[in-house]
């Protein structure tokens, strides 16, 4: 891993593959204008948040995350909510899957075993597929997106007025 001078904002997450991406991305233009849609090179799936983070920290998250041990697994996006609270349109399973559970589990885990702060909010599935929503939008029928998930990255999001940027600044396999 490459090491900046600088903190940065990192988080874990899951990237979709193309095909799972280009699903998502058919969906969401279906989708009427009820918020600021997220753009498509930023869909991804968040394990953990870490926030700022020095280098020296972000060499031992890259330890920390080495250990990860979860087999690979497939999700089945099927669900379109909103959170009022938040403002924020997002697309989900109607079943929590163990395998999903288990690896944000074993990532915060790793990572407070690190020495990070634990998250505080409970780990949710979800991809966010639009912010400030004004109203939930109208149910929408669509067939189940798979999502076969045998990676995760770790993120570094740099701020900049016209909305975030993300770049992957390592990934790992998942067994």
């Amino acid at each position: 891993m490459s090491q900046p001078s600088a903190d940065r904002r990192l988080f874990v997450a899951l990237w979709p593959t193309t095909p799972t991406l280009r699903r998502i991305e058919a969906l969401q233009v279906r989708l009427p204008a009820v918020g600021r849609r997220v753009a498509i090179a930023n869909i991804h799936l968040t394990l953990a948040f870490l926030g700022k983070v020095s280098p020296e920290r972000a060499a031992e998250c890259d330890r920390a995350l080495s250990r990860v041990r979860v087999p690979a697994f497939r999700l089945s996006l099927d669900r379109i909510g909103t959170w009022r609270r938040s403002r924020v349109l997002w697309l989900s399973t109607r079943q929590e899957t163990e395998s999903i559970q288990q690896l944000a589990d074993e990532v915060r885990k790793k990572l407070a075993d690190a020495g990070f702060p634990r998250e505080s909010r409970p780990f949710r599935t979800h991809v966010t597929l639009a912010r400030k929503v004004d109203r939930r939008p109208p149910v929408l029928r669509f067939q189940p997106i798979d999502w076969p998930v045998d990676r995760f990255f770790l993120t570094v999001s740099d701020l900049h007025p016209a909305g975030a940027r993300y770049s992957n600044i390592r990934e790992w396999t998942l067994s």
